[in-house]
């Protein structure tokens, strides 16, 4: 959506994104607020096979699936090539911009001559932390390790935790007698809201100890003398940096629009080709 939506900021660049019912009545009123009259984005929505996946009709999104129901969802996600296919030869999209869990996409541009870019959204930083952490194994035990580690930190902190099975309430057996109230006024726990892709597989079992989490979890928040100094003023740094860049004129900004511009020229030069 935020790709999109700078997409659509240039002259001359309509953009649209491809999704399915339930996912563009989330994102419609968030994207209704980043754009506006002048550059605006559609969408164009295609039906997903939740129900022939053996998943609950509506089910569009893992913030309403299960860990049990992940290869359901990703046969769901599959089956959706041939719907990609019938869309991008029927419109004049060019080019497409997807990330690597529809790799058919690149293929289905290249059999009808459209240009198209992948990449991977999942970014460096979540990456370095998955890294550290490790992979996640029984859901249960390894939330009430957090829970712990957390609270043993003594930190303030906002937690946000995905829904139950299908859109259920937060099952709560794993919280560890009394923890709320324990951390009540120095943390907050939030249920029910999207958590993104999953990263591990479920053949992975290493759960991280509380321990662990206690000592990353002060390491970056508190640190000691000048070294917690020193990452906190890094961190500033890197923000400003970060805010510098996407502002207009920024590098990110600049790196954008020289995309952009070659890919108009790209696209000139195909439709050349094929005259």
């Amino acid at each position: 959506m935020d790709v999109a939506s700078l997409f659509a900021a240039r002259r001359g660049v309509e953009a649209t994104i491809v999704l399915t019912p339930a996912n563009a009545a989330l994102i419609r009123p968030t994207l209704q607020r980043s754009t506006t009259s002048d550059h605006p984005v559609e969408l164009l929505l295609y039906p997903f096979s939740s129900e022939a996946a053996g998943l609950p009709s509506g089910v569009e999104n893992l913030a309403t699936v299960s860990s049990e129901d992940d290869s359901k969802f990703t046969q769901a996600v599959v089956s959706s090539r041939e719907a990609h296919d019938r869309l991008l030869q029927r419109t004049a999209c060019t080019p497409v911009v997807t990330d690597l869990h529809f790799w058919w996409i690149t293929g289905i541009a290249a059999d009808i001559g459209i240009l198209s870019i992948s990449f991977q959204v999942i970014g460096a930083f979540p990456r370095v932390i998955m890294k550290q952490l490790g992979p996640r194994g029984d859901q249960d035990e390894q939330l009430r390790e957090m829970a712990l580690g957390l609270e043993a930190s003594g930190m303030e902190f906002l937690w946000v935790v995905r829904s139950g099975d299908h859109g259920e309430h937060l099952k709560t057996e794993w919280m560890p007698e009394g923890w709320e109230e324990r951390v009540k006024g120095k943390g907050l726990l939030v249920r029910g809201v999207w958590d993104g892709f999953r990263s591990t597989f479920a053949k992975e079992k290493v759960v991280v100890p509380a321990e662990a989490i206690e000592r990353v979890v002060r390491k970056f928040m508190e640190g000691s003398g000048t070294e917690g100094e020193e990452m906190r003023k890094r961190a500033a740094e890197w923000a400003e940096i970060a805010r510098a860049a996407v502002a207009e004129g920024g590098s990110s900004h600049k790196d954008l629009n020289s995309l952009i511009d070659e890919l108009f020229v790209a696209r000139e030069k195909t439709k050349d080709e094929s005259q």
